[in-house]
């Protein structure tokens, strides 16, 4: 990511340096790898560190990044009371972008694609069942 291109590559760049403002390089490396999957930075011994705890997978994005992005930036629009229509729209718009900046893995991909029709549905006259949402959305965190 960080030697490609265009528009995805320069925002990728802004928010890579924009993590890291005001920290250690250490703790920079853990925010960057923990928002963009990005671990070229860290020290091999915190890389370690994080492998002999088990907790490697907090520093690559996942299905869950994408489920707890998309959830705040939907609940977080509606305290300005915008339709649920436009709530969506912005939810699904910003929700691809950030999938593209951080390189879009397949895991995160997946969750974006089940999230796109679940935030879809009732822009498409169909209805959300709370039960099936929520274990969709639970199966996404946990793949």
């Amino acid at each position: 990511m960080g030697e490609e291109r265009g528009w995805i590559g320069q925002v990728h760049r802004r928010t890579d340096v924009a993590l890291g403002y005001g920290l250690r390089p250490r703790e920079a490396a853990v925010v960057r790898g923990m928002v963009l999957g990005y671990r070229l930075l860290m020290p091999e011994e915190l890389e370690k560190s994080f492998q002999r705890s088990g907790i490697t997978h907090v520093l690559a994005i996942s299905g869950q990044h994408v489920v707890i992005l998309a959830a705040v930036i939907y609940l977080a629009i509606r305290i300005f009371g915008l339709p649920p229509t436009l709530r969506a729209g912005v939810t699904m718009g910003l929700m691809w972008v950030y999938i593209l900046i951080a390189g879009a893995p397949p895991s995160a991909i997946r969750a974006g694609v089940v999230a796109t029709f679940v935030l879809a549905a009732p822009l498409l006259g169909r209805q959300v069942s709370p039960l099936h949402f929520m274990t969709t959305m639970l199966a996404l965190v946990l793949a």
